[in-house]
């Protein structure tokens, strides 16, 4: 079977169970009474913001993806590390070079030595600052399961402990059930999956919409278009789900199916019709071919009437207990590719300051190995990338690498975070305009940390992703990033409609051969008929065409003719 065909048939069940969570949003309006009532008021939220998640399954080694550079760090590194330490002569220094990046992430060193593209170092499942101290004599509170991919999985996407017979909503899902007040639209969710279901972005009011990275938004029928029976079919089951019903039951299943329908149509028709992005990237690459699929979302973000969106996109493969340096080289080269591509195409949509994305895995990897692999362990690094990071710093502190050392949980290397995911989340959210009051309710062991908000991401909203915030931009919804202003009023360049403010339209000027950028024409008259530049362009006249006045009232023979003689003055006279 084609590996692309086995892609599509893998996807296809994962968004099955990702479609039908659109079924909770038939109870969405009157949700959001309760919502209103308990939470911040979100409908206000200025500007796009996009957040995409790239999670990372089977545990990233970060150790090996982000290496001590220096001499005598990479030294103690390499003596661990023994014959899976990567060797310093391949390492890709980053400024400063006191650490540097696998050779496989070439892209990433530019991004980050760009300032676009920052490490959180040493982050992990954390319910309470710990210490080594207290996990010896056992008063330490952990999360359970330390080194389960399952539940390390369900305790980063929830900020939750498992528990038997209890579905928990994610953060990315708590904080769409907010953030969904921003969008215009309340037809679609903010949330939008390109690999499948995940406990990140299920919420208690809102479910995330799958799309696939090849195919765009299915059918929910799954009636394929190209069937010559497909709109028969589709035109009887509407006639069926018209039908009137007694049973209160069944009449909401049909009314919900049909909202279903149609809300995905007008989804489908939006992401068909979406602009051909220009940006080249790896079709070969499942991730990048999910980030692609993403920045089509965001590009019909007007079109679909949503300031807000939140995306999940993920790669497995990270579970490196053999073979782990072909393995481990193979997977980080995607993710580099995918990640640059991406940016570049945010780029190209001039969306790249309001586009964040960010890494995460359930848990890093042990820094002894055992034989050509290593094993589960704790905290780890993630990368998190976007014009609005504060790029080319390392966000926290690097655990130092000692067996048995403070931040060693046991003597194998296993290192305890020193950065909550909750805090890292909090961040995130915080960036998305998610209010202080309401990150205690997303992320439930917050208020056990100091620091609520790691800094990492500027909260100035640039709507035009022009690099000039709203607030200093004279032009915040137009990119002028020279903020070049000829006529020195508030309203700069790329959006003043009078440039230089002389009263005639920019666009008349033009098609006329005038000077839009100089106000010295106002008052000449290039056909010597008496009426100067500025009147032609009230009246509608051509500046270059000698006009007659016959009955000296001011207005000029082919206005009189066209719309009458009243009509003209009173325009001269208010204009």
């Amino acid at each position: 079977m084609n590996p692309h065909d086995k892609q599509r048939r893998s996807f296809l069940k994962k968004m099955a169970l990702g479609s039908f969570g659109m079924g909770a949003l038939a109870m969405q309006g009157r949700l959001n009474l309760i919502q209103a009532a308990l939470a911040a008021n979100y409908t206000a939220l200025p500007g796009h913001k996009s957040l995409v998640c790239v999670f990372l399954y089977g545990g990233n080694d970060a150790f090996n993806m982000f290496v001590p550079y220096s001499s005598a760090a990479y030294n103690n590194y390499a003596s661990i590390r023994k014959n899976l330490a990567i060797p310093r002569a391949s390492l890709l220094p980053v400024t400063g070079n006191q650490h540097g990046f696998h050779p496989s992430m070439a892209k990433s060193r530019v991004r980050y030595n760009q300032g676009n593209m920052a490490l959180i170092s040493n982050v992990g499942t954390l319910y309470q600052p710990v210490t080594r101290a207290q996990i010896l004599n056992d008063s330490a509170v952990l999360p359970p399961d330390l080194f389960s991919h399952s539940h390390q999985q369900e305790i980063w996407q929830t900020g939750l402990s498992p528990s038997t017979g209890v579905s928990h909503s994610g953060w990315g899902g708590r904080m769409a059930d907010l953030l969904m007040d921003a969008n215009s639209n309340t037809q679609l969710p903010p949330t939008f999956t390109l690999n499948g279901s995940n406990l990140w972005q299920m919420g208690d009011l809102t479910e995330p919409l799958a799309v696939s990275p090849w195919d765009g938004v299915s059918n929910f029928d799954y009636y394929h278009e190209q069937w010559s029976s497909a709109q028969a079919r589709r035109a009887s089951w509407g006639q069926v789900l018209a039908l009137s019903r007694n049973h209160v039951l069944a009449s909401q299943l049909a009314s919900t199916t049909t909202d279903i329908r149609n809300r995905l149509d007008a989804l489908r028709g939006a992401y068909d019709s979406s602009p051909t992005l220009q940006t080249p990237y790896d079709t070969e690459n499942n991730l990048a071919k999910q980030l692609h699929a993403v920045a089509k979302l965001i590009s019909i973000r007007q079109t679909l009437g949503m300031k807000r969106q939140i995306f999940f996109v993920a790669m497995g493969g990270f579970d490196t207990h053999g073979d782990q340096l072909n393995t481990h080289a193979s997977q980080l080269g995607k993710l580099d590719s995918a990640l640059d591509s991406f940016y570049r195409m945010t780029q190209e949509l001039g969306v790249a300051n309001t586009v964040t994305t960010f890494t995460a895995s359930e848990f890093g990897r042990s820094l002894t190995i055992n034989g050509d692999g290593t094993d589960h362990a704790w905290g780890s690094h993630a990368l998190v990338m976007g014009g609005a990071v504060a790029g080319g710093q390392i966000i926290g502190q690097l655990p130092q690498y000692v067996l048995g050392g403070p931040d060693d949980a046991n003597d194998d290397g296993r290192f305890i975070p020193k950065i909550a995911t909750d805090q890292y989340g909090a961040t995130l959210a915080k960036w998305m305009g998610i209010d202080d009051t309401d990150l205690n309710e997303i992320f439930p062991h917050l208020q056990n940390f100091t620091t609520r908000d790691l800094g990492f991401l500027s909260n100035v909203i640039d709507s035009d992703g022009d690099g000039i915030g709203d607030q200093a931009d004279n032009c915040p919804a137009t990119p002028n990033p020279g903020q070049a202003n000829a006529d020195g009023d508030a309203r700069g360049d790329a959006c003043d409609p009078d440039d230089d403010n002389d009263g005639m339209s920019d666009a008349w000027e033009n098609a006329h051969g005038l000077n839009p950028r100089s106000a010295a024409d106002r008052n000449q008259d290039p056909d010597s008929d008496g009426f100067s530049n500025y009147q032609e362009s009230r009246f509608g006249s051509d500046p270059h065409v000698r006009d007659t006045d016959s009955n000296h009232n001011g207005v000029p023979d082919s206005v009189d003719g066209r719309r009458g003689a009243m009509s003209a003055i009173i325009d001269l006279l208010l204009n």
